[in-house]
């Protein structure tokens, strides 16, 4: 299923495209995202998720 979302990140926004995929599939990173957001790998900690309840 894919579903656009709002990603902020380190004072840049983008609305994206995001896929989710069936429980135990490994996540990807896509270079989509990797284009539009710029990230500095040194100071990146944490990463958020949802749940496909989240989504509704």
């Amino acid at each position: 299923m894919d579903v656009m979302v709002h990603v902020s990140y380190n004072g840049q926004s983008q609305t994206m495209r995001l896929c989710v995929l069936k429980d135990d599939e490994p996540v990807l990173f896509g270079r989509d995202w990797l284009s539009h957001v710029k990230l500095n790998c040194d100071t990146l900690f944490k990463v958020n998720s949802v749940t496909m309840e989240g989504l509704r």
